[in-house]
C-alpha cells in the first residue's frame, strides 16, 4: 500500500497585474433578495455601511433592536468590517437621508 501526502498547490498573481472589466456588464437587477441574503448587497457596497441609513421607531421593541443588531453583525461578517458608519435614525426625512 502506497501512502501519499496531499498536494499543496499555490497560485500567485503578480502585484503589477491588472484586470479589465470595462467591457463586462457588471450590474444586478434590483431588488434582489438573494444578493442581500448571501452578501448584504447593496448595503455592503461600502464596507463600513457609510451609505446606509436605518430608520427605527423611537421606542423600538427589544425584538426590533435585536434584529437590527443581528443584521448589522451579519453584514459586518459578510464584508469583514464592522458597520461603524451606518446612520440610525427615528425620523424618515428623505431630504436628510438622501445619498
Amino acid at each position: 500500500m502506497q501512502i501519499t501526502q496531499p498536494s499543496k498547490q499555490y497560485a500567485v498573481v503578480d502585484g503589477d497585474s491588472t484586470i479589465d472589466f470595462s467591457g463586462f456588464p457588471h450590474y444586478i437587477q434590483m431588488p434582489n433578495l438573494r444578493s442581500f441574503a448571501t452578501s448584504g448587497f447593496p448595503f455592503t457596497r461600502m464596507a463600513d455601511l457609510s451609505d446606509t441609513a436605518v430608520v427605527l421607531p423611537a421606542s423600538s421593541s427589544v425584538e426590533a433592536l435585536q434584529t437590527f443588531l443581528n443584521v448589522m453583525g451579519r453584514l459586518g461578517a459578510d464584508v469583514g468590517y464592522p458597520a461603524i458608519k451606518v446612520t440610525v435614525t427615528d425620523q424618515w426625512d428623505s431630504a436628510a437621508l438622501k445619498g
